[in-house]
């Protein structure tokens, strides 16, 4: 709860968003948010629609598009389901606490929790330069040009307090949104995380049971602690649901857009000179790494909660479930090992799986789609 706190809510808060502190106040924030992104994305794509000159100019502009409406559309979904997250977040008050088996139970879970921590870290840097090097565009190439193409209510070319005003504008608006996007993208991964380090628990406390095979009477507390064991079991993967059925939507729509801003950056990259100028190199491969990092730990994330669900049966097979002294026992822990056989898989809208096989997919997609892109657009050259 300690990491989901620092790295997840204390971020959300900053816009309202905090499932877990929801007030008046915050609401209002959050609804002021909103609506101010929503705005500039409405004059992101104004400017795009009406002033692209060629194609290279359009798809150079397409990626902020993407990266805006991930921000609006997470806003929302945590806006209007405050609700659930506030329930979801709630359950982790039932997980045990790390210690429960021990100091070596604990230890490996802290491992686990310093492991996530320092992926998130890379993650958070890779987009914090990433922004960074976008808001570098002018500089980097020398022009007289705003970062994100926008409606302007003044004249860029003859009064440079109007582009001051709106440059600084566009690095606060990206700051702002990568403090969103972060915050988003690491409460998905650390409840995901409190749902593993749970299973980790509960498949330790499965492999240390040590039933009497002398007795034909069954162990009492034996059987209170294999009750247990369900509960929780039982608890987590409702969790994992909870957490599907509220970001299945949010996810697709997550992943269609970085599908399109992966593929609109490498064209960028690829499309006019070969090796591309160093401006180019500077602006396109930050950013092309942190939609990579992006859909990387979406994906690893989801392949390893459902190789953990997966991986309850194989420590439940291990607890001596065959042994005829204690029928009552067996039959619990066969039930166990049944329920586990079934994995508990993360999905973007319930059109493909969270696994390391989507992200192998999304890369040959983008591939293809890149080939066809330069296809185009060398013909009309």
């Amino acid at each position: 709860m300690d990491t989901l706190e620092k790295y997840a809510l204390r971020v959300l808060e900053a816009r309202g968003l905090n499932p877990v502190k929801s007030s008046i106040m915050s609401k209002v924030n959050a609804i002021f948010w909103t609506i101010v992104d929503g705005t500039f994305v409405i004059t992101i794509l104004m400017e795009l629609v009406s002033n692209t000159s060629d194609i290279f100019t359009f798809v150079d502009n397409f990626s902020a598009i993407t990266v805006a409406s991930q921000v609006v559309t997470k806003e929302i979904g945590l806006l209007t389901h405050q609700q659930e997250f506030r329930t979801v977040i709630t359950c982790l008050k039932e997980f045990w606490p790390k210690d429960k088996f021990g100091k070596q139970v604990k230890a490996k879970l802290d491992n686990i929790e310093s492991f996530s921590k320092r992926f998130l870290q890379i993650y958070i840097c890779s987009v914090a330069c990433a922004v960074s090097l976008y808001m570098l565009k002018p500089i980097l190439e020398g022009n007289k040009i705003l970062p994100i193409m926008w409606v302007t209510f003044c004249s860029l070319e003859e009064s440079l307090y109007c582009y001051i005003f709106n440059y600084i504008l566009q690095v606060v608006w990206a700051a702002c949104g990568l403090h969103m996007l972060v915050g988003f993208d690491c409460l998905f991964i650390l409840l995901l995380l409190c749902g593993y380090c749970e299973l980790e628990q509960i498949k330790h406390a499965l492999i240390s049971l040590d039933p009497d095979e002398t007795t034909d009477e069954d162990d009492a507390p034996l059987l209170d602690l294999i009750a247990s064991l369900i509960e929780q079991h039982n608890r987590v993967l409702n969790l994992l649901k909870r957490i599907q059925d509220l970001l299945g939507s949010l996810l697709l729509l997550q992943f269609v857009a970085t599908l399109l801003s992966l593929c609109a950056s490498l064209f960028v990259l690829t499309s006019v000179d070969f090796p591309p100028s160093l401006p180019v190199v500077s602006k396109s491969l930050p950013y092309i790494f942190s939609v990579f990092t992006q859909n990387l730990i979406y994906c690893v994330a989801g392949q390893v909660i459902s190789d953990q669900t997966l991986s309850v049966a194989d420590a439940a097979y291990a607890s001596k479930w065959w042994i005829k002294a204690q029928p009552q026992l067996r039959r619990m822990i066969l039930l166990m090992i049944l329920r586990s056989q079934r994995p508990e898989e993360m999905t973007a809208g319930g059109v493909f799986a969270l696994n390391l096989e989507t992200f192998v997919a999304i890369m040959k997609t983008t591939g293809s789609a890149l080939a066809f892109m330069n296809t185009v657009y060398g013909e009309e050259e």
